[in-house]
């Protein structure tokens, strides 16, 4: 085996086949819930809630002008 520089690099090694069939592929780590998550509305929901406050508050001054 050599390098892109013509250089020797080692030996290459030969696959098993036989082996590559058997062989147990790495499982990626799920991580579980973390500790510091947070059960209540998010800041999509903190920001809908705000847009309909806002909506109800022009709304009602339309109405009364």
């Amino acid at each position: 085996m050599v390098s892109d520089q013509e250089q020797p690099v080692g030996k290459a090694t030969p696959l098993d086949a036989r082996a590559n069939l058997k062989r147990r592929r790495q499982q990626p780590i799920i991580p579980g819930p973390s500790p510091m998550a947070q059960t209540g509305p998010n800041a999509i929901e903190l920001a809908l809630q705000r847009q309909q406050v806002d909506w109800a508050l022009e709304t009602d001054s339309d109405a009364e002008a």
